[in-house]
């Protein structure tokens, strides 16, 4: 049996919005394929965490902060 896909309405502020185009196109994907992408990472680090105080309290501790302004793919934030 297919699955079938949802849909979501998400607001975001215009700067993020360009900025995940922007990857987007590096990575030749769709914008609505790179969104899903990194809404099931984020989450899957969310399930992991157990709840959004431990995941934000995670990302203070390894000091991880929204980087902006992505030009290359060499500039795209790296996770491991």
């Amino acid at each position: 049996m297919a699955s079938k896909s949802e849909y979501i309405t998400v607001r975001i502020d215009a700067e993020l919005k360009d900025e995940i185009w922007k990857a987007a196109q590096l990575e030749h994907r769709t914008l609505s394929n790179i969104s899903a992408l990194l809404l099931e990472y984020g989450w899957n680090r969310y399930l992991a965490a157990g709840s959004m105080r431990e995941l934000l309290d995670q990302r203070k501790q390894e000091g991880v902060q929204r980087q902006s302004r992505c030009h290359t793919k060499s500039e795209l934030p790296r996770q491991s």
